[in-house]
C-alpha cells in the first residue's frame, strides 16, 4: 500500500480483488460522508454551532474532488465506472448529499455568508496546502 497525504494506491499499480479496489477507493468518501452525516447529527440534536467547521469540511472536500473530476475520476466515479454506473452519479449524489446536510443546519441554526465564507476561504487554503505538500514530498 503506497500512501500519501492526499492518496492511497497499490503498490504494484493493480487491485488485486474487486474488494481490495472497494476498500481503496472507496475509504476516503466512506469516512467523510460518516462525518458529515455524524455532525449533521449532533449539531440537529445539540444545535452546538461550532461544530459546523466539522459538517462544512467534508462537504467542502468532496465538492472539490468533484470538481477535479473534470480533469481525472475522483474515487466516487472509478467506484461507479467499476460498477456500470454512470460517471457522474456517484460523485453528485455524495455532494449532493454533504450539501444538504450543510444547507440544512445553514438554516436551522442562522449561521452567517460571513462565516461561511471564512471558512470556505480557510478551507481552500488548507485544501491546497495538502495539495501541494503532496506534491512536494511524495512526488
Amino acid at each position: 500500500m503506497r500512501l500519501t497525504l492526499n492518496t492511497a494506491t497499490p503498490v504494484d499499480g493493480e487491485y488485486s480483488t474487486i474488494w481490495h479496489f472497494l476498500m481503496i477507493e472507496g475509504a476516503g468518501p466512506f469516512i467523510t460522508v460518516l462525518q458529515g452525516a455524524v455532525f449533521f447529527l449532533i449539531m440537529m440534536r445539540t444545535g452546538a454551532v461550532w461544530l459546523f467547521p466539522f459538517l462544512f469540511l467534508p462537504f467542502f472536500m468532496r465538492a472539490i474532488a468533484f470538481l477535479a473530476s473534470f480533469f481525472w475520476p475522483n474515487d466516487e466515479a472509478r467506484i461507479a465506472l467499476k460498477f456500470a454506473l454512470p460517471f457522474w452519479s456517484l460523485p453528485l449524489f455524495v455532494t449532493c448529499l454533504l450539501a444538504l446536510f450543510a444547507v440544512l443546519i445553514v438554516r436551522e441554526r442562522n449561521i452567517d455568508m460571513i462565516s461561511i465564507s471564512v471558512l470556505t476561504v480557510v478551507s481552500f487554503v488548507a485544501a491546497l496546502t495538502i495539495v501541494f505538500v503532496d506534491g512536494l514530498i511524495f512526488f
